[in-house]
Parts: structure tokens; C-alpha cells; sequence
């Protein structure tokens, strides 16, 4: 089944943001199984205070640290009793604003359609590969040269914008008269998202695919598959429906 613009601006490309500089350590996802050894190891105190203002079991362990168990799927490891209040007090404050994943990492409007070219450009000499020609096959080589530069520093907004351009570029080859517009976020004025159309006005999106590459599958993979993502973004195209 096609995707409507709606669809995909509503349920794929809103986060919640914080709102706010967390003050909290990072803690860890764990097994019930680890939790209830850890329990068990640690001489874990169930946390009445906790535990009642979260809604699940809140454990002090005797090594200092702090459990927070959901005992039918998953439990978190906190440094301590005081990150867990930290954490939950973080999560009580914070402003349910929506935000767009395209914020703070493609500060493009219109203009983006006379820059695009020269952005790939940019993005290709960021990564060493001289082949200016780019088409979808080349995407194997390039996404290989993008997850080394990111093993060696992960900063994904300097290549976001890039990553973009160079994607769309692609697709624009592998459709009939296909062609960049930019398209105003119907939520957020101040968001222009960048797609390619084709002759029949059906989109296809080069900034989801990024973003998922950057941010959702390099973070947990250590690997970039834009190529087999594409194709499938090709036979899964926007439908005009729905703008």
C-alpha cells in the first residue's frame, strides 16, 4: 500500500523532545533474567517511594546502584537511587512540543534546489570518492566510505545535508522526469522537507532514509545499507494523496 505525505509527516517524523539539557547519567537496558540475578547478588531493596511514583518495581542495590524493573519485558541499571529521580523527574518535566527529524540537521528552504548539486558534491569530497557521476550501484562504495568516517567520529549532522542531496540524486535517475521540489511541513512552518517527484507527482523520499541510515541503523549496526533501502523507497513510493 502507497504512503500518503500525511502518514509520513505525522507518524514517521515527529519525536518527542525533552525540551531541556538532561542532568542525568546514562544507564543500560538489562534482561529480567540479569535484573532478578542482580536483585538477588546485590541484596536489592525494593524502593516504596519510587516504586509507587513510577508504577513499577525501583530496587537500591548494595553496590550503590539503581534497578527499575518491568517485570514482563525489560529492566534499566541506573548508577544510582538518585539518577532514577533524576531521570524520572527529567521525564515529568519535560515539554511534549513536537519537533521534526529534519530539525537542526537541514537548514534548507527553497534554496535547497539550487544548492542540492553542489551539496552532493561537497558530501562526495567529505568521503574521499572522486567519481562525481554518481548512480544508484555506486551507493554500496559510498555507504562503505560513510561508516568508516562515522566509526572514526560520529558526528551525523555533518553529513546529513549531504547524504540527502546524494540520495535524491539517485533516485532522480531512477525515475520517469524525476526532479526535486520542497515541500513546507504542514505542522511546522519553519521545516522545508525535501523530496523527489516524478511525471505523475508521486514523491519519494531521500531525507527519511538518511536519517534512519544516521541516526537509527549506523548507532545499533555499525552499518549503512542506503542502496537496498532506496529500492525499496522506489517500490514504495509517496502517494500525492493526502498533501
Amino acid at each position: 500500500m502507497k504512503k500518503t505525505l500525511f502518514s509520513i509527516t505525522f507518524a514517521l517524523l515527529y519525536i518527542i523532545s525533552l525540551g531541556q539539557t538532561m542532568e542525568y547519567e546514562k544507564f543500560e537496558q538489562i534482561s529480567i533474567k540479569k535484573a532478578k540475578q542482580l536483585i538477588i547478588e546485590e541484596e536489592g531493596r525494593l524502593d516504596q517511594s519510587l516504586t509507587k511514583r513510577m508504577g513499577t518495581n525501583v530496587y537500591e542495590l548494595k553496590n550503590g546502584k539503581g534497578l527499575v524493573v518491568y517485570e514482563k519485558s525489560h529492566a534499566f541499571l541506573h548508577p544510582s537511587i538518585d539518577n532514577i529521580k533524576k531521570f524520572d523527574e527529567a521525564i515529568s518535566k519535560m515539554s511534549l512540543q513536537p519537533t521534526h527529524i529534519l530539525e537542526g540537521k537541514f537548514n534548507y528552504k527553497e534554496d535547497f534546489l539550487l544548492k542540492a548539486d553542489s551539496i552532493k558534491l561537497d558530501f562526495l569530497k567529505q568521503l574521499g570518492y572522486k567519481n562525481t557521476t554518481v548512480s544508484l550501484n555506486d551507493l554500496i562504495e559510498i555507504d562503505a566510505l560513510l561508516v568508516k568516517q562515522l566509526k572514526i567520529n560520529y558526528t551525523p549532522e555533518k553529513y546529513f545535508a549531504g547524504f540527502v542531496a546524494l540520495l535524491g540524486s539517485c533516485m532522480i535517475k531512477e525515475v520517469n522526469d524525476g526532479q526535486w521540489i520542497m515541500v513546507k511541513n504542514r505542522f511546522l512552518n519553519k521545516i522545508w522537507e525535501p523530496y523527489i517527484v516524478d511525471n505523475k507527482q508521486v514523491h519519494y523520499n531521500p531525507f527519511l532514509i538518511a536519517y534512519k541510515e544516521l541516526y537509527e541503523y549506523f548507532p545499533t549496526e555499525k552499518t549503512i545499507h542506503s542502496y537496498d533501502h532506496i529500492l525499496i523507497e522506489l517500490k514504495m513510493p509517496i502517494s500525492p494523496l493526502g498533501r
